[in-house]
C-alpha cells in the first residue's frame, strides 16, 4: 500500500500531538528542573516537524504533477487470500493478549506459532516441532538473560 506523502505526513503529525499530549500528562518530579515529559516531547516535536516537511513535500509534488491518488492498495489488501494472512497475524496478536496470562506464555506461544504456520502453508512436522522448539528458547532468552517477565499461567506449578 502507498500513501501519498501529505497523507503520511498528515498521520505523523497528528501521531507527534498524541505523543507530546501523553507526555505532559506525566507527573513532575519535585525538586527536579527537567520532568519525565522532556525526552517524548522532544521526540514528539521531531516527529511533527518530520509530519510538517512530508506534508509539504506531498503538496508540492502533487501541485507540480497534477495530482494522483492519496493512496494505492497493493495486492496483499485486494486479494482475500493475502489479506486473511495478514488478519490471522493481528488475530494471533489479540490471541496472546487475551491469554497469555490465563494459559501463560509457553503454550500461548505454542498455540500462535502452530496455528500461523499451518495457515501461512508450513508443513504439519516442521510446524509443529517449531511451535515445540520455539517458545522455550524464546523464554529463555527474555526470561533468563533479559530478565523480563513473562506469564506461567496453567504452567505455573512447574516454573523453573
Amino acid at each position: 500500500m502507498k500513501l501519498d506523502d501529505t497523507v503520511l505526513g498528515a498521520v505523523l503529525l497528528v501521531f507527534a500531538g498524541v505523543v507530546i499530549g501523553h507526555a505532559r500528562s506525566f507527573p513532575t518530579l519535585a525538586g527536579m528542573t527537567v520532568g519525565p515529559d522532556l525526552f517524548p516531547t522532544i521526540i514528539g516535536g521531531g516527529l511533527g516537524l518530520c509530519g510538517l516537511v512530508l506534508m509539504a513535500g506531498g503538496l508540492l509534488r502533487r501541485r507540480r504533477t497534477g495530482g494522483g491518488p492519496w493512496v494505492v492498495l497493493d495486492r496483499w489488501v485486494t486479494t482475500p487470500a493475502l489479506a486473511g494472512n495478514v488478519l490471522s497475524v493481528l488475530a494471533a496478536l489479540a490471541f496472546y493478549i487475551v491469554l497469555s496470562k490465563p494459559l501463560g506464555f509457553h503454550l500461548t506461544t505454542l498455540l500462535i506459532l502452530a496455528g500461523l504456520m499451518l495457515k501461512l502453508g508450513v508443513r504439519p512436522v516442521p510446524a509443529a516441532a517449531f511451535a515445540i522448539v520455539l517458545p522455550p528458547l524464546i523464554h529463555y532468552v527474555f526470561y533468563d538473560l533479559l530478565r523480563v517477565p513473562l506469564p506461567w499461567g496453567v504452567l505455573l506449578p512447574i516454573a523453573w
